[in-house]
């Protein structure tokens, strides 16, 4: 079992020019990469994150206090 580890490896991309010879390049087409390469990145952290909460004894770490004067 590898602990601690996730590897996301899947991403889309589109070649384009904001501003080219066949004209600009539609807002659809940037909006859906964002969407999918961020919003992918941050559901598989997501989903890693709550899978790794429940394997691992959380830890509490306490300041020590300082005595009054």
């Amino acid at each position: 079992m590898c602990e601690g580890f996730v590897a996301h490896c899947v991403g889309i991309g589109t070649a384009g020019r904001i501003v080219g010879r066949e004209g600009k390049l539609l807002i659809d087409t940037f909006e859906r990469t964002l969407r999918v390469n961020l919003l992918g990145t941050y559901n598989v952290m997501r989903i890693d994150a709550r899978v790794y909460s429940l394997l691992v004894k959380p830890v509490i770490h306490t300041a020590p206090r300082l005595a009054k004067a």
